[in-house]
């Protein structure tokens, strides 16, 4: 047995609801009906921990009812459709609508991993290094990424009219953007990423996975 799997033989997912990755797992195993239970841990404050299962000590993390560890949130929610079955999975089968599914998901990841780089360097590097050149270059792709999403984000749903794995990784994206960002994502900016932001806040899924963790 590794050392973080459950006791009571459900999945384990090692990821606070901070992190969109995590989170876009949580929503999706939750929508799915698997049942698991969360570790809302960091590599931070668990990096021992989360090196028993993943050697690159990373979150997200889901270790199965058997004990295997997956690592990387692609590779787990591709092994999530495929226990679900293709009628159920949040990735379409290949199809106009899977394209599309597709490259909302890959501007919103791309909007995270580059909003993640801006705050390390406003937030964490010491002022005095600061190089304004980085913070400009990056703040400008972001806004051009956010464009080029808010044009392709649909209704009533991201990619057309059924939920699909476009939602789930938007609406995490969105959530870390307005709180990471407010001066970016100030009201009005990205109307369509505003619905369908508002459209996921409704879910209960959404709302169970509380983007503050416990303390």
């Amino acid at each position: 047995m590794t050392d973080g799997q459950s006791k009571n033989g459900k999945a384990v997912l090692l990821g606070w609801n901070r992190s969109p990755y995590a989170r876009r797992i949580r929503i999706s195993m939750d929508i799915y009906g698997i049942p698991f239970e969360q570790r809302r841990i960091t590599a931070w404050n668990s990096f021992d921990e989360i090196k028993q299962s993943n050697p690159i000590v990373k979150i997200p993390t889901l270790i199965t009812e058997d004990g295997t560890c997956l690592i990387e949130s692609a590779a787990i929610l591709d092994y999530l459709d495929c226990r679900v079955g293709p009628e159920r999975a949040l990735m379409p089968q290949p199809s106009p609508l899977r394209d599309k599914v597709r490259q909302i998901m890959a501007l919103s990841t791309a909007i995270i991993d580059k909003g993640r780089e801006l705050r390390y360097e406003i937030h964490l590097r010491p002022q005095e290094l600061r190089y304004e050149p980085w913070i400009e270059r990056f703040t400008g792709q972001l806004t051009s990424a956010l464009d080029a999403l808010d044009r392709q984000v649909g209704s009533p749903f991201a990619a057309g009219e059924k939920l699909t794995q476009a939602d789930i990784t938007a609406g995490c994206m969105y959530d870390m953007m307005i709180r990471m960002f407010p001066e970016i994502m100030s009201e009005g900016s990205y109307p369509a990423l505003d619905a369908l932001g508002a459209r996921c806040h409704a879910m209960p899924e959404f709302q169970r996975a509380d983007f503050e963790p416990d303390e």
